[in-house]
Parts: structure tokens; C-alpha cells; sequence
């Protein structure tokens, strides 16, 4: 929210924030986005100073009491909220949902974090959908004898990056899912996605180490051996050091 301005009074001020409190209220209530809230009470806030600027030097205890009902009254927004849009979505023209600007708001409106409704996190969301794809572009590959060109563009462009933004992606999530202000879930999903590339590239990096003896049945059982493995460790390891890794990724960013 805007910052108050400086030389009002106590008294004035406190009745600003007092419509304000009854606004964001009627707005929980209705279940609007933090992001929706914050814009709507910011456009609230700049329209009472700017009506006080127009009063000049008039009593402003008395200017304020007739300003605050000259407003809509805080329950009207229970009832016209859709007309009190974000100032990006009010600037997308009219009729067209689908444009650039207004697919930008929706996406910043959906990324954002939102402590009134509990939901599964974005970026574990978008990280599924990264490694999702991945997945799918390898067994085009494998099921083509001669992959086309175009699936081959497609998996020169993401095989390398679905990996790190897979990554990336979980690792993001679990700071979001972690903060205090937050209701998002998927915890579990959020930690596949963190770890999941790291140990596969350490895995193939010792099978390709095995593969160089060129015994078949050697190669086959050291991948059973390192699956087993894999299962026990990460067992071991959320057991022995899974909250000290959730406390670690608390402790990059405040809790807000």
C-alpha cells in the first residue's frame, strides 16, 4: 500500500485506515487475490489524498468525513469487485482477454503467492510441466527410428534446460510452500523436482563408468544395486537431514 502522507493528522489518518481495514475486509470475504486486494486498496488510498489535495486548507477533520462519504461504501465492493480491476488489467482493451498484456496479468495473478486459498504451488506446477515435456520429447525420440528435424530442434532446446529449471523450479517451491504467509501445498512434489536431475546425472555419470568394463550382466546388476541404493539413501537422508534442509531453505529468504 502507498504511504500515508506525512502531515496528516492522527485523527484523519486514522480514519483513512479505518476505511481502508473495512474494505479489505469485505474483499477477504469475498475471497479476491492478495495481489487484486493490495491494487484496489491502492487506488482507494490515492483516491482520498488526491480528494484532500483538492480541499486545500480546509479544517481536514471535517474534509475527511466528508470525503469518506462521498466514497462507495466498503460493502459495495462485495457487489462491484469486478469493476475495481488492477491498473494492468484495466489498461488491456476491452473484448480482448487473450492479449499479450492481459495473458501478462492473469500469469502475475496466478504466480503470485495467494495466503487466502490454499493451492498446489506454481512452480512445482510449471516444473512438472518442464520435466513433463522432457520426458515426453525423449520418447517421441526413442519410438522414431529417424527422429524429424523439428523434434530434434525441439530436443536440443530442452533437453538442456528442462533440467535446471526443473531444478530451479522445485527448489522455489519449497521456499514458497515453507514461508509463513503461504497456504500453497505439494511439499513431496516440490523435492522430486529439486532432486531428482542432480541424482539421475550422478547415476548415469557411474553407469557410463560401468558400461566402459562392456560386461552386460555386470552393467544390469549395478543398475539394480543403484536403484535399491538410491530408494535406501533418499530414505536415510530425509530421515537424517530433511529438516535441516527445510530450515536451511527458511533461512535464504525472510519469512515475510
Amino acid at each position: 500500500m502507498s504511504q500515508p502522507t506525512p502531515d496528516l493528522p492522527d485523527d484523519v489518518q486514522r480514519k483513512i485506515d479505518d476505511h481502508l481495514d473495512a474494505v479489505e475486509r469485505v474483499l477477504l470475504r469475498e475471497n479476491v487475490s492478495r495481489l487484486e486486494r493490495r491494487n484496489i486498496l491502492d487506488e482507494v488510498e490515492t483516491q482520498i489524498h488526491e480528494m484532500l489535495a483538492a480541499h486545500g486548507g480546509e479544517d481536514r477533520a471535517a474534509a475527511i468525513t466528508e470525503i469518506l462519504s462521498q466514497l462507495d461504501p466498503p460493502e459495495a465492493y462485495a457487489a462491484e469487485r469486478t469493476a475495481a480491476t488492477t491498473p494492468s488489467a484495466a489498461s488491456a482493451p476491452a473484448g480482448r482477454p487473450f492479449s499479450p498484456r492481459g495473458l501478462w496479468h492473469r500469469w502475475r495473478e496466478w504466480w503470485s503467492v495467494q495466503p487466502d486459498r490454499a493451492r498446489l504451488s506454481p512452480p512445482a506446477i510449471v516444473g512438472a510441466i518442464c520435466g513433463g515435456l522432457l520426458l515426453l520429447l525423449l520418447a517421441a525420440a526413442l519410438a522414431t527410428h529417424k527422429p524429424a528435424p523439428p523434434l530434434l530442434l525441439l530436443l536440443s532446446l530442452v533437453g538442456p534446460t528442462a533440467p535446471v529449471a526443473v531444478t530451479v523450479l522445485g527448489f522455489l517451491a519449497v521456499r514458497r510452500i515453507r514461508r509463513v504467509e503461504s497456504n500453497e501445498f505439494g511439499l513431496p512434489l516440490a523435492l522430486v523436482e529439486t532432486f531428482f536431475f542432480p541424482t539421475l546425472l550422478a547415476n548415469l555419470a557411474l553407469i557410463g563408468v560401468l558400461a566402459a568394463s562392456r560386461e552386460a550382466g555386470l552393467v544390469l546388476l549395478a543398475a539394480l544395486v543403484i536403484i535399491v541404493a538410491n530408494v535406501g539413501l533418499a530414505r536415510y537422508a530425509w530421515r537424517r537431514f530433511g529438516h535441516r534442509f527445510l530450515n536451511s531453505v527458511d533461512a535464504l529468504g525472510p519469512k515475510a
